[in-house]
């Protein structure tokens, strides 16, 4: 969802940014890279666009 939620509105979006509330330190930045480029987007563009706050 933090990757899906970027693409824009044309292809099911929000064009929009993530904040991503980690209260098990789950969150896996290689495997954001993996669904980014499955859904050819830039990975580099799509992790700067995700807040990641460890509660």
């Amino acid at each position: 969802m933090s990757v899906m939620v970027q693409k824009s509105k044309e292809e099911g979006g929000l064009e929009g940014g993530v904040l991503y509330i980690d209260t098990e330190n789950t969150f896996r930045p290689e495997r954001i890279v993996q669904i980014a480029q499955a859904h050819e987007m830039d990975p580099e563009k799509v992790l700067d666009n995700i807040i990641v706050a460890r509660a």
